[in-house]
């Protein structure tokens, strides 16, 4: 678990120092594959957006049957980030607790789940470093951000 400050940490992950990088690298990989027949490409806020949309085109990807409005009522349900919180088997928080040691207080592993929360939880200079490092990374590319993940 991270132990430092938040500029650190942006210092790292941007360095590719912390578990699960290189970020863009994972990102670039399967938005460049996302047409694939065998790739479903979807993102957190594209679900944030319309989770009814992705489920019904990950039912299509599927080629499973359109799900009948209380199947797709329950499933919205389930899948909510609120309901996903608040249950200790898809939620790590509390294991995450009991197993390391110096957890700070107040840890949640799932926070809040909004989307474009960084621009309350970033200052200017964090988000300027954050937004070079992503746009050096998608430039080669021809893509911005906005192309992955809509507007946020």
């Amino acid at each position: 678990m991270w132990q430092g400050d938040l500029d650190t940490f942006i210092d790292e992950f941007l360095n590719d120092k912390v578990h699960y990088c290189s970020y863009w690298s994972h990102v670039i990989d399967f938005w460049r594959m996302r047409n694939n027949r065998n790739i479903f490409f979807i993102t957190y806020e594209e679900m944030r957006r319309d989770l009814k949309d992705v489920i019904e085109r990950l039912c299509k990807f599927l080629g499973i049957n359109e799900l009948n409005e209380c199947e797709m009522n329950l499933l919205l349900e389930y899948l909510s980030f609120d309901n996903m919180k608040n249950k200790e088997s898809i939620n790590p928080t509390w294991l995450i607790k009991q197993t390391l040691s110096n957890v700070p207080e107040g840890f949640q592993f799932m926070r809040r789940g909004v989307v474009g929360s960084y621009k309350e939880e970033l200052n200017t200079n964090q988000r300027v470093k954050i937004d070079h490092w992503s746009n050096t990374h998608l430039k080669p590319y021809g893509i911005r951000e906005a192309d992955i993940f809509g507007a946020i």
